[in-house]
């Protein structure tokens, strides 16, 4: 939990160059996108937890964000990057959750932070061991890890456990970032031409974000014509790793959202953005610091908006997710698409 709800909300305003406004302002007196990329009325908590899944005899190191309050709330599953941990996607979760969209981050074993760990410091040996978590059977662990997390939330939240009777495992959404995107495509019904016949969308996803998607030769339309739920796309001109995805460009990330059917689906590409913006982490940056900072308090603006305008029907959210809304918001900074 945090120590000081109200310092670090007005830090978090200071550093996204938003006025100071007092912590009891309401929302409506605030324009988007100050509306949402501020932290919302909500003090948040985190929790760290083991969780073991007997029928795959597998164990997962989960952490969640949590609205403090009585709720319901609905509530978002993330999938890290490869390499990454349950801390990915931190910075995005923290901010979700002051919003009233509780957060759940399974690690995902064979494609986490373990394949690296122990040969840090020699970058050829951690991009081999980094290939070695990419194959497809890490893939269906990965969507099988995301399946059994909402198994869980329902269980844990139908038998009323302190740490998660607050939240609506109903209203639910995927998200992921990378390996972790590729992850939330598998589960929001893309189909693979390797094998067709495969199906592993997620009925109870309402709703999914994708942060760096990708999808090689699986780009077309009928990959992903059974998709049926809103989808937020993120990327950035500089969103790729040539020595450890060659085949994945900056360009290419864009064709996810050109293959999706029409209802619903955003993509936003941010001019200058690599691959690590979208990460969700908090970390030095040698580029150009104030540019992730004007981009990540618009990926902060824009994710609160979706989830709260899909999960949890807010009118207001949903009406501001357009060209003269969110579109708008980003001016020079990228380019919005919405079909």
């Amino acid at each position: 939990m945090s120590s000081n709800p109200a310092a670090s909300r007005r830090r978090l305003l200071a550093a996204a160059g938003l006025s100071l406004l007092p912590a009891t302002a309401p929302r409506a007196v605030l324009a988007p996108p100050q509306a949402w990329a501020e932290p919302g009325p909500h003090a948040v908590r985190s929790l760290i937890d083991t969780w073991h899944d007997s029928d795959r005899r597998r164990t997962l190191p989960v952490k969640a964000w949590l609205p403090e309050g009585a709720g319901p709330w609905s509530v978002v599953v993330y999938s890290h990057g490869l390499g990454g941990s349950r801390e990915g996607g931190g910075a995005w979760a923290q901010h979700w959750a002051s919003h009233g969209i509780a957060s759940l981050h399974p690690q995902h074993a064979g494609s986490d932070e373990a394949l690296w760990r122990d040969v840090a410091g020699d970058r050829g040996a951690v991009l081999a061991a980094l290939r070695r978590g990419m194959g497809p059977e890490q893939l269906l662990l990965r969507v099988g890890d995301v399946r059994f997390a909402i198994d869980e939330l329902v269980r844990r939240a139908g038998a009323g456990q302190p740490d998660w009777r607050a939240l609506d495992p109903v209203r639910v959404g995927i998200a992921g970032h990378s390996f972790g995107a590729v992850t939330t495509q598998a589960l929001m019904g893309q189909r693979f031409a390797a094998a067709p016949m495969l199906r592993l969308a997620e009925p109870r996803a309402r709703a999914a974000m994708l942060f760096s998607p990708s999808a090689r030769g699986d780009a077309t339309d009928a990959a992903f014509a059974a998709v049926a739920v809103p989808v937020l796309c993120w990327t950035g001109t500089r969103d790729e790793l040539p020595e450890l995805s060659p085949g994945v460009t900056a360009a290419g990330r864009t064709e996810v959202f050109a293959h999706l059917p029409p209802g619903d689906k955003l993509q936003v590409v941010f001019d200058g953005a690599d691959h690590l913006l979208f990460a969700g982490d908090r970390f030095p940056r040698r580029d150009d610091p104030a540019r992730d900072e004007r981009q990540g308090r618009l990926i902060r603006a824009g994710s609160a908006a979706f989830w709260r305008a899909h999960l949890d029907g807010d009118a207001s959210a949903r009406a501001w997710l357009g060209a003269d809304g969110f579109g708008a918001a980003l001016g020079a900074e990228g380019r919005f698409s919405a079909r």
